[in-house]
This record gives structure tokens, C-alpha cells and sequence, in this order.
């Protein structure tokens, strides 16, 4: 049997600014969104699912284009329910994305820290892309993982 080389988009995600906003607990961050791969990308949407670092699915008023090696800012509202100087593990910033025309969701690992005013501080730990509704069609998973250097923050 021959290697077969599996596809996937390829990112790098750093957290590029946080400001408070005007909802209790909570910030607009916004990510820098790197398509570090060879084939124009998509950005369609995103959402930050865990309980002290969260955001609702959003929707893109209208999809961010990411040209090969080209790097888009995105802004999503986060709850941050977590107290100032401490940690929260385990975040994931999840996006929708186009690629190759099929949809893939790319969770970037975050880990938070809370500096003493409570303004977060996102460092990646590592990002992975999964074709969506691989599963139910009975095709093997089409996932990639790659670390980030973005962890120079903590």
C-alpha cells in the first residue's frame, strides 16, 4: 500500500487585539487568520464554545477570501467569565471555512490567561482541520493537525 498524501488547509491563528465591550464580561477579540497553504481559502464563520471563553456560532456578513499565504483580521464577541490572573485551558477558536470547494471546520487550541485588569491573552496551542460530513458518507476522516509558535505571548 502507497502513502497517500492527505489534503487540508493549513492556518496559523494568533489573537491580534482584545478591547472591552459593552456587555458585562465581555471583549471583541480579534484574531489574525494566516492561510499558510498553497489554495485560496474561505473564512464563512466562527464560534469559541467553552464555558468561560464563549462566543455563539457567527455568521460572516459575506466570506473572507484568504489567498495562499495571504492573512485576514476577524473580530468575534467573547464572553470571558473567569477571574483576572487566571488561566482557562482547553478554549478553541472553531471556524467554517471553504477549501478545495468542500467545507472544512479548523479548531485552533487556545490556551487564555487573564492578566490582572481580566484582559485575555490568547496563545495557540495547536490547530487541526476536519472535512465537514466526512462521517456520514463512510469516508476515512481527511484531518491535519500543526503546531503554532504562537505560544511566544505567554
Amino acid at each position: 500500500m502507497q502513502d497517500e498524501k492527505i489534503q487540508s488547509p493549513h492556518l496559523r491563528v494568533e489573537q491580534a487585539s482584545a478591547n472591552r465591550s459593552s456587555i458585562a464580561d465581555g471583549w471583541k477579540i480579534v484574531w489574525s487568520i494566516e492561510n499558510s497553504g498553497e489554495q485560496p481559502l474561505h473564512i464563512l464563520g466562527g464560534r469559541l464554545p467553552h464555558s468561560q471563553f464563549r462566543c455563539e456560532e457567527q455568521e460572516l456578513p459575506r466570506a473572507l477570501e484568504l489567498p495562499p499565504k495571504g492573512r485576514a483580521e476577524v473580530e468575534f464577541p467573547v464572553a470571558c467569565k473567569a477571574a483576572p490572573g487566571s488561566t482557562i485551558e482547553n478554549a478553541f477558536l472553531i471556524l467554517r471555512i471553504l477549501w478545495s470547494e468542500k467545507p472544512w471546520r479548523v479548531l485552533a487550541r487556545l490556551r487564555v490567561h487573564l492578566d490582572e485588569h481580566g484582559r485575555p491573552r490568547c496563545g495557540t496551542e495547536v490547530i487541526t482541520a476536519h472535512q465537514i460530513g466526512f462521517s456520514a458518507r463512510g469516508e476515512p476522516s481527511h484531518a491535519a493537525a500543526n503546531r503554532s509558535d504562537s505560544n511566544a505571548n505567554e
